[in-house]
């Protein structure tokens, strides 16, 4: 396994988001927080794994859609994703499809609705995990609705 550069602040992260307005809105998350390189951002299932391939990045932050094709489409990049060795956080509005993107391989999901903090803290704990710094639990990040 590869060790995460997440020790002198640069975890490399590869975003795959269909909706453009989400995908934007996270751009924009991970390029102002601190410790976080964008490497891509992408929409297309096929395009990410290439991404993956191209610049080994430390995570994978993938939404989980909500139709049941996309959620299947989801599903295989998170497992395309872990056989490139990069940990995946899975975003999804439900729990049951969160567990199956454990099942697919992600050390983790949070919930869609949970705001931008839970979104970064989930991040740095998957990438944490990479390079054997205390995190929580492999699962579910669960965040405060308030």
């Amino acid at each position: 396994m590869r060790t995460s550069r997440i020790s002198d602040g640069s975890v490399t992260a590869l975003l795959v988001v269909d909706d453009v307005r989400v995908r934007e809105a996270m751009k924009d998350l991970l390029s102002a927080a601190a410790g976080f390189r964008l490497v891509a951002a992408v929409a297309d299932p096929a395009e990410a794994v290439e991404q993956a391939a191209r610049h080994a990045p430390d995570i994978g932050i993938v939404d989980l859609w909500s139709t049941a094709d996309q959620v299947s489409r989801g599903l295989n990049v998170v497992t395309a994703l872990c056989q490139c060795e990069v940990a995946v956080l899975a975003l999804t509005p439900r729990e049951r499809v969160g567990a199956l993107a454990l099942e697919a391989g992600a050390a983790a999901f949070v919930d869609k609705g949970c705001g931008p903090d839970h979104v970064l803290e989930a991040a740095r704990s998957v990438a944490g995990a990479r390079s054997g710094v205390p995190t929580v639990p492999r699962g579910e990040i669960r965040a405060d609705p308030a």
